[in-house]
């Protein structure tokens, strides 16, 4: 989802010996990219946790995701309606 969102391969420029040592032992994550949107950062934290026990699991995250389609489509729909003087 990551790379989706941000159009990059994470840790780009590193080795994969490196990328272990910073995920690995470090805990390192990539950052969210600039200008996304708070609920899609907050389930890129969600799945990006340290502890796998803790991640979101694929149905959850399924379910965020409708819940984020969801929302988008209200929003264009309310957008939409006071463009054109409903």
């Amino acid at each position: 989802l990551w790379e989706m969102v941000s159009r990059k391969v994470p840790f780009e420029g590193y080795t994969a010996l490196q990328v272990v040592g910073l995920v690995g032992y470090g805990r390192r994550r990539p950052q969210a990219p600039r200008g996304c949107p708070l609920p899609l950062r907050v389930l890129l934290h969600k799945l990006l946790r340290p502890r796998p026990r803790t991640r979101c699991n694929f149905e959850e995250l399924a379910d965020e995701l409708g819940g984020l389609h969801r929302s988008a489509v209200v929003e264009v729909e309310e957008s939409l309606w006071t463009f054109f003087g409903g």
